[in-house]
């Protein structure tokens, strides 16, 4: 299968023939990365209360406080604008049909930004301090900006103290996974990859609940030692190819290593995924730590960093699971069919025993927690197809899933917060005179179940899809993954009819440590409606304000899911073709797509692809695909 990254053009700087792209995207990793140090440092500079007001007022709310906000807000905004710029210049102008003209064209547009210098080795084995954004890694990197800002956003409610501390470390994790879905360096990737742990650790640690250092530390040495097995396979491949560049390591992966040896190296690229993703049976970290991690945090673990799991079986293992084929022949053939097969059978079995058991929970974070484990099966079960129907789908979920269980997972903090408890048993009837906190909460249900017209649903819809139309998966793998849809389609439900619904029943204790309620309600011991309202207000207008723009997503993304998927379409269509054998002459002649003709520079016998106009490692071939409309391959 063809690498996805080595799609990518080195020297293309320019978007759409305008903006500087790979500035953008510069700035765009630059402002996270100082923007976590200027809101750690100067946010937290404490400014002493000279009046009564000022000394009264909560901890955490204090000047040096309120300027941390302020520019954990700003330094977030400005990422968002700078990834939409990104986003524009790369799709280009939208026509009536709502496909983006330059795609009608046949013509794809990418961006990149070289940092190397004194940052890349010349190796061999080469390594280099590139990035470069694609149509896959695009809409991760905006759903990353876009999370961002909801949990700082949040994080002004759920963070009473120390936010600039907080907010640093957010922005870290942002820089952090921004480099990894931009990285186009296997080695640059794995360093990104592992950054993320150290945000992450002390924001679970430092933030947390009752068993925050227990969480963080499971969290930490179980992804940690799944990706010592992943750093061997990437140095094992690196060093044979001479290089870390990620499309010559692919295509080297694919055609040079096989029989026993490419079996290892998938495997230890599946420990360090797996993990992150994660599948059962390596899924124990993930209850414990989506727990005990506060909302915003939470959100953005399930949101984005495990996309980094399915990001990197979409990167680095999927193109390996495929033959590579020669000639006229375009149908793939399975390379490592048990792997496959293997990995196929964990998805499936985690989409029911995760939904089985989120089911029989009576935490609904908990249940929360089991039902991204559940959903993800759908996602590496879509990757699993091989095929562009499946990658479309694949991408489109990750994407989708990031905004439901993000929202759903604000949104019962906000729960948990007001009622001072997570056990469902305790609650019933939130939804009488909150009408803000019941919409939210039943439209990010709906998107988590697959309701028609909002985002989840054409996910799951093409996830089974694909299931069907790949020979080595089939009808079977179909019907199970379909009963996971009904297993969460009842959970959820349960869930929501029993928070929102029936008699009236809060905790006495609800609201009294959580800030929102009022003086009155607080000193109150009753347990009538009234008092219970007062303890337990709806949303307040700075948690509809950070709820909003994920409400917005749910419904957009789930009436116009064109947006993206017309968008990475011409790019998953070549991902999704086998790379032919180089030094055919009629390798020229593979469908590669309407209009694209083939230029094969043959050097030797060995290939290894590069996107660039360096010299290929010896023993190897150059291979470009040039397009009517410009150069659209490797």
């Amino acid at each position: 299968m063809m690498s996805l990254l080595g799609q990518i053009e080195v020297n293309t700087g320019d978007l759409h023939g305008a903006s500087n792209g790979g500035v953008l995207l510069g700035m765009l990793l630059l402002v996270s990365l100082l923007g976590a140090a200027v809101v750690a440092l100067l946010g937290g500079r404490t400014v002493p209360a000279e009046t009564k007001s000022d000394a009264t007022k909560p901890e955490g709310v204090g000047g040096g406080d309120l300027l941390g906000r302020s520019l954990a807000i700003a330094v977030s905004l400005a990422t968002v604008v700078i990834s939409a710029l990104i986003a524009i210049g790369m799709s280009g102008p939208i026509d009536l049909t709502g496909v983006p003209a330059h795609d009608q064209l046949g013509e794809t547009f990418r961006v990149m930004f070289d940092a190397g210098g004194a940052f890349s080795l010349d190796g061999p084995p080469k390594f280099s301090m590139v990035f470069g954004l694609d149509s896959v890694g695009l809409w991760l990197v905006v759903l990353t900006t876009v999370l961002t800002l909801v949990a700082l956003v949040g994080g002004l409610s759920f963070v009473r103290d120390r936010y600039a501390a907080f907010a640093g470390w957010i922005l870290l994790l942002q820089a952090a996974v921004i480099g990894a879905f931009s990285a186009r360096d296997v080695l640059l990737f794995y360093f990104f990859f592992e950054l993320t742990l150290v945000p992450a650790f002390f924001l679970i640690g430092g933030w947390g609940g009752l068993e925050r250092r227990r969480a963080a530390m499971k969290f930490f040495i179980y992804t940690f030692a799944g990706s010592v097995f992943m750093l061997a396979s990437i140095l094992y491949v690196g060093v044979d190819c001479g290089t870390f560049e990620m499309s010559a390591w692919t295509a080297h992966l694919q055609h040079n290593i096989t029989g026993v040896e490419s079996r290892w190296v998938i495997a230890g690229l599946l420990a360090g995924l797996l993990v992150k993703v994660p599948l059962i049976p390596l899924h124990s970290w993930l209850p414990l730590t989506y727990t005990q991690a506060p909302a915003p945090v939470t959100a953005l673990l399930s949101g984005v960093l495990a996309k980094l799991g399915t990001y990197g079986l979409l990167r680095l293992v999927v193109p390996a699971l495929v033959e590579p084929t020669s000639g006229m022949q375009v149908a793939s053939t399975l390379a490592h069919p048990t792997i496959t097969i293997a990995v196929a059978v964990m998805a499936v079995v985690g989409i029911l025993a995760a939904a089985l058991i989120a089911w029989m929970q009576s935490d609904f974070k908990t249940l929360v927690a089991y039902s991204s484990i559940s959903h993800l099966g759908f996602c590496v079960l879509a990757l699993l197809a091989l095929n562009t129907l499946g990658l479309q789908a694949a991408l489109l979920y990750m994407i989708n899933h990031g905004i439901s269980t993000a929202g759903l997972f604000l949104i019962l903090g906000m729960i948990e917060r007001r009622v001072g408890t997570r056990e469902m048993g305790l609650v019933s009837g939130l939804g009488r005179e909150r009408p803000w906190l019941a919409f939210f909460l039943v439209l990010f249900v709906m998107s988590s179940i697959g309701l028609p017209l909002t985002n989840g649903f054409v996910s799951e819809f093409l996830s089974v899809m694909s299931a069907i139309t790949a020979d080595h998966l089939g009808w079977g793998m179909m019907i199970l993954a379909a009963a996971g849809i009904l297993l969460g389609a009842i959970y959820m439900l349960y869930m929501t009819a029993g928070l929102l619904f029936g008699p009236e029943r809060i905790p006495a204790t609800a609201g009294q440590d959580s800030g929102l309620a009022s003086d009155q309600g607080a000193e109150s011991a009753s347990n009538d409606r009234a008092s219970s309202l007062r303890r337990v207000p709806d949303l307040r207008f700075g948690e509809i304000l950070g709820l909003a723009p994920l409400a917005v997503l749910v419904i957009v993304l789930g009436v116009r899911p064109g947006v993206i998927l017309d968008h990475s379409k011409p790019e998953l269509q070549l991902a999704s073709q086998p790379i032919a054998t180089i030094g055919s002459s009629s390798a020229a002649s593979a469908d590669v797509s309407a209009g694209d003709s083939v230029d094969v520079v043959p050097v030797d016998v060995v290939p290894v692809v590069s996107t660039d106009d360096r010299p290929v490692p010896a023993g190897g071939s150059l291979v470009r695909l040039e397009s009517s409309a410009g150069r659209v391959g490797p």
